[in-house]
């Protein structure tokens, strides 16, 4: 393995737990696309709230408050994943 850290006994000593470069850029990819998929999400809540907040904040009645129920659920879960993902992205460092 020639990532290996300097040393004598390097290779006997960790040589056979010591990560590969590939394995390294793979978590470095990983973390990324949680990154990436955490901001989407978090993007995709705030468009929800906008739409709860400005779109329907007018209307009245039973299809309107079961629009808005809706739209915060699905808030609240686009803002879950998100919060998950940048956990998990953040675990990968």
């Amino acid at each position: 393995m020639t990532d290996l850290p300097a040393g004598e006994w390097t290779g006997l000593l960790v040589g056979h737990q010591w990560p590969s470069s590939g394995s390294v850029q793979a978590l470095a990819v990983g973390r990324s696309s949680r990154e990436s998929i955490g901001a989407r999400y978090k993007a995709f809540a705030e468009r929800l709230d906008t739409a709860i907040k400005v779109g329907i904040a007018e209307q009245a009645g039973v299809t309107a408050e079961e629009m808005r129920t809706g739209l915060r659920n699905a808030r609240d879960d686009a803002l879950a994943i998100a919060s998950s993902n940048i956990a998990k992205a953040h675990s990968y460092t």
